[in-house]
C-alpha cells in the first residue's frame, strides 16, 4: 500500500476549531438560562426567610400582646433579663429570636451579672444562625430618548 492511499484516522485542527466553536455556542446559549433559575431560586429563598420573619413576628404577637419593640437604639445589644417590653434594650430582631427558633442565640447571656453579659464572645454575631438577605433587585433597563 503506498502512503498517498492510507487514511488519517486523526482530527484536523479546523475540524476541532469547528467542535469548539459549536460548544462555546451551545454554553452561550445555556447561561443565562443558569442565571435565570439561579435568581428564581435566590427570590425563593428570600421569600422563605421573609414568612420566617413574618410567621415569628405574629408569633410574638400572639404570646406578648404586642408587636417586637424597637429597643433603645442602634448602639444597645439585647438583654435576655429584661423581658419583651419596654425595658427591653435589644431591637426587634433581637426580641423574635426565640420565635423563630434561636433561642440559645438570644438567651446567651442569661442570669449573668452585667459586667459578664458584655464578655461574651461574640455577641451572637459569631457565624450561629444564617442571615436572611434579600437578592439584588432587578436592572432597571434605560430607555434612550433620541
Amino acid at each position: 500500500m503506498t502512503a498517498s492511499c492510507r487514511k488519517n484516522a486523526a482530527f484536523t485542527l479546523v475540524e476541532l476549531l469547528v467542535v469548539i466553536a459549536i460548544l462555546a455556542i451551545l454554553m452561550s446559549l445555556l447561561l443565562p438560562a443558569v442565571n435565570t433559575v439561579r435568581e428564581s431560586m435566590r427570590r425563593a429563598q428570600c421569600k422563605s426567610n421573609l414568612d420566617e420573619i413574618g410567621k415569628a413576628v405574629s408569633a410574638h404577637v400572639l404570646t406578648q400582646g404586642h408587636f417586637p419593640s424597637s429597643g433603645w437604639g442602634y448602639m444597645y445589644d439585647g438583654d435576655p433579663d429584661r423581658g419583651f417590653g419596654a425595658r427591653q434594650c435589644g431591637g426587634w430582631i433581637y426580641n423574635i429570636l426565640p420565635y423563630m427558633g434561636y433561642d440559645q442565640i438570644h438567651d446567651i447571656a442569661k442570669g449573668q451579672s452585667n459586667q459578664n453579659k458584655y464578655k461574651q464572645p461574640g455577641g451572637g454575631q459569631d457565624g450561629a444562625h444564617p442571615r436572611h438577605d434579600l437578592p439584588d433587585p432587578p436592572q432597571a433597563e434605560r430607555l434612550s430618548v433620541d
